[in-house]
């Protein structure tokens, strides 16, 4: 009988061993949405969460909490209530069921993926530091790191942020998707089990089906099958990039989303297209699929499209319009209901019909874009925003009677469009859009005007665009100015050559013809136009702003938190690394009395956001900078640089606005960023793809700054010479300097007109150190320079850290 129990007891110990390991692996088993898409098929469906099951009595609070940088990523929740989410200020935060801190974790650089919620208590958290950290999810107590292995080189910068949001499978093995072209398959020590390497960046959540099959989609155009070792098994190619996250079936079919506007639906075994829907414009989003196989898709269209699969086709169920690109991805509640959110702050809460049960604009700030998707708590849902904010919102929050006069909800079940019409807006710097007919004020003297065509039919938003040849553009009082119109065709933006007079009204007729796209490319791309479908003429009015006479001597200035809204495109590839870019231009030299020679200079914030020149020659170029009434007007033209693994080049970079001081919180509101393309290089997709002038039209925080420059007594600038097409400058560097800790520049200019050298500056800039790694010599290369030194007109002028401590004469 002893032996009998000792049997039992030793049965129920294995048992109860299998049991935990069971439950130790995987996500954890009752948290309502503990990775970017809730489950291991990304379904972003939450079944067993019912909000119409809630009793009427529990009445959920509403709170916000405010991080130091905008969000992009999707928080997660565990089962405690915990609220995991990372921010651009570097910080991944955990915030309690009262919306209060529990605890913060700094990271190396901002943070732009969902974290996974594991079932043996971790938080993995993916890092634009190439880390991947695994934290204790009760105290924030770091438990290991796993570093990307950034094996790939190639014409541009290479990144190894993990842009990609960390998933696990059933298993326990985390997948984790890098912008170093490699998927790493991780244990749960950080050990790493596999990397599986492609062409491209890969910003996926990684599914993960019923026989042990994951599958991920790439900046390279294709998406992937791999088995659990990470072999792959299929690729299957698109006419776009792919940013969003595969979605599984309740069937086994394969969802994926791309830039080519298309949503297809795969064979998982073997990549096999069955079927493919098109929208009118790139889908940065991932599918959601229902509990009945309903197939929610948001587009860049600002439309939301609910689809059936009927096995060899899709079927349209319904559309819902919105004003603004949809990139959030939708997700779904146990009762059919779909939770999005769009670029103008706004939040949508839709019933299975299609119909609006209700939504909620949630702009407080001029940075009011909502990219990240929503996860579904078990009595509220939660939201983050592009202006630092995560809000938990109750799941009956605008039909609550308080709620009811409240102008920001809306519980009308229609669209928030007219049925019909030719609708011209004027475009803000932070891309709200504002109808024609009345009186737009505060506009800052020095601002581009952007115009946005919106054609509706039948309760049904066109695909139309503006046809160039067809513009004709009156201007009351006239200014110089030059136009363009934008790739996806749906934006004019007039140009002023230099500031418009301060506190006067200007008006402006504007009339053509829209048509349909011809040849497209990427789903937005226009590169021919198609029928003409109608025409257009709208009038309005804009009253710039009061002078502030304020004059003064110009210092160096801080541009932070650049964010282009036009062409809607381009934040769906690089939101979050304009956001990221952040630099200082410092004057050089008059010109002549309100403008400026200046240098432009990569910055970054340190641990205390207190920003510095970064150590790096990947952003510099020459620019000129008007002051006038108190606000600036900067310019560069012909110029590329390197970031974040991409190489952007310009015919012109145009940035007006006010600067705040200092010590002032600088804002967005009204600072106007304008560019016109030359050239986009993505790693592992496209090189020197050309930009055809393209227009870029956004926003960006502009401030004075005090540029602390110390320069060691012991390190000087001790000859220079012509050599061989280059620049040699040799220092005296008894102080040590290392290249990696400092940023040494030259810039090159006519010394009687300031007219810089048009000069690809880092790509032609060259650091050489001694033994012991301080740094020996620079040399500056270009034909130019031996043409510019034979006129004997030109100068140099050497910079440490922003600090001019050489100016020689060639």
């Amino acid at each position: 009988m002893e032996r009998l129990a000792v049997k039992i007891w030793l049965w129920a110990l294995i048992l109860a061993g299998v049991s935990f390991s069971a439950h130790s692996q995987g996500y954890e088993p009752s948290a309502p949405w503990p990775c970017m898409r809730h489950d291991y098929r990304n379904s972003g469906c939450a079944e067993d969460i019912k909000p119409s099951q809630l009793p009427e009595r529990d009445q959920v609070r509403f709170w916000s909490f405010q991080t130091g940088g905008p969000i992009f990523s999707t928080p997660v929740v565990s089962a405690a209530g915990t609220v995991f989410v990372g921010s651009a200020d570097f910080n991944f935060y955990a915030i309690g069921p009262d919306g209060r801190l529990q605890w913060s974790f700094r990271t190396g650089r901002l943070i732009d993926s969902a974290a996974a919620i594991a079932a043996d208590g971790k938080v993995l958290v993916p890092s634009g530091d190439g880390m991947v950290y695994a934290l204790d999810a009760r105290s924030g107590r770091e438990l290991w790191r796993f570093a990307a292995r950034n094996l790939k080189s190639g014409q541009v910068e290479m990144a190894n942020w993990f842009e990609g949001n960390v998933s696990l499978t059933p298993q326990g093995l985390a997948l984790a998707p890098n912008d170093d072209f490699c998927v790493y398959g991780l244990d749960s020590q950080g050990g790493m089990r596999f990397e599986s390497c492609v062409r491209g960046m890969v910003w996926s959540a990684i599914p993960t089906d019923k026989d042990g099959r994951h599958f991920f989609c790439s900046l390279d155009m294709s998406c992937y099958g791999i088995d659990g070792s990470g072999q792959q098994l299929w690729k299957k190619g698109t006419w776009g990039v792919v940013s969003a996250s595969p979605a599984i079936g309740p069937e086994g079919t394969v969802y994926i989303t791309s830039f080519d506007a298309g949503l297809y639906a795969l064979d998982p075994a073997t990549g096999r297209e069955r079927w493919r829907f098109k929208t009118r414009d790139h889908i940065y989003g991932s599918p959601a699929v229902a509990a009945d196989g309903t197939i929610y898709i948001g587009g860049a269209d600002g439309t939301m499209y609910a689809l059936a699969d009927r096995g060899n086709r899709p079927e349209m169920k319904w559309a819902y319009d919105t004003l603004d690109p949809i990139r959030s991805s939708p997700v779904v509640d146990g009762d059919g209901n779909i939770y999005f959110g769009n670029g103008d702050g706004k939040v949508f809460v839709l019933n299975p019909d299609g119909t609006r049960r209700w939504s909620i604009d949630l702009t407080e700030s001029d940075r009011n874009d909502i990219n990240a998707s929503f996860a579904l708590g078990r009595k509220a849902f939660y939201v983050a925003m592009q202006d630092g904010r995560v809000l938990q919102l109750p799941y009956d929050y605008c039909l609550r009677q308080a709620m009811r006069n409240d102008p920001r909800c809306s519980i009308d079940p229609g669209e928030e469009l007219p049925a019909s019409g030719r609708l011209v807006y004027f475009a803000t710097p932070e891309g709200s859009s504002r109808l024609a007919g009345e009186i737009i004020g505060n506009v800052l003297p020095g601002n581009v005007i952007s115009l946005r065509l919106l054609v509706r039919e039948n309760n049904e938003t066109l695909e139309a665009g503006l046809k160039k040849s067809s513009l004709q553009l009156e201007l009351e009082p006239w200014f110089p100015h030059h136009l363009s119109v934008s790739m996806d065709r749906r934006f004019l933006n007039i140009v002023p050559d230099g500031f418009l007079d301060p506190e006067r009204k200007y008006r402006i007729k504007v009339s053509g013809d829209y048509c349909r796209p011809g040849l497209k490319l990427l789903g937005q791309v226009w590169l021919s136009s198609g029928k003409r479908l109608g025409s257009f003429a709208a009038e309005m009015e804009f009253q710039t702003t009061e002078k502030l006479n304020a004059e003064g001597e110009l210092k160096s200035l801080l541009a932070t938190h650049l964010a282009f809204y036009q062409p809607t495109i381009f934040p769906s590839v690089a939101q979050i690394g304009m956001d990221d870019l952040n630099f200082i231009a410092v004057p050089v030299e008059k010109i002549s009395g309100n403008k400026w020679l200046a240098w432009v200079m990569l910055a970054e914030p340190d641990q205390h956001g207190n920003y510095q020149i970064a150590p790096s020659n990947r952003v510099n170029f020459p620019a000129t900078i008007r002051v006038e009434n108190g606000l600036l007007l900067m310019e560069a033209r012909e110029f590329a640089f390197d970031h974040a693994g991409d190489r952007f080049g310009f015919k012109l970079l145009r940035l007006s606005g006010r600067p705040a001081a200092h010590d002032e919180q600088p804002s967005v509101a009204g600072n106007c960023l304008y560019a016109e393309g030359k050239s986009l290089s993505m790693a592992g997709s496209f090189y020197n793809f050309p930009a055809f002038g393209t227009p870029l039209a956004g926003a960006a925080q502009i401030r004075n700054f005090e540029l602390k420059r110390t320069v060691p007594d012991d390190f000087s600038v001790k000859d220079y010479r012509l050599q061989n097409g280059r620049l040699v400058v040799e220092y005296d560097n008894q102080a040590g300097l290392k290249s990696s800790e400092h940023q040494l520049s030259i810039l090159l200019y006519e010394r009687n007109s300031k007219q810089p050298l048009k000069l690809d500056y880092p790509k032609n800039i060259q650091h050489f150190s001694d033994a012991s790694g301080s740094l020996k010599r620079t040399e500056l290369k270009s034909s130019k320079i031996c043409r510019a030194a034979l006129h004997s007109r030109y100068r140099a002028v050497v910079f440490l850290d922003g600090a001019a401590i050489e100016r020689i004469d060639l």
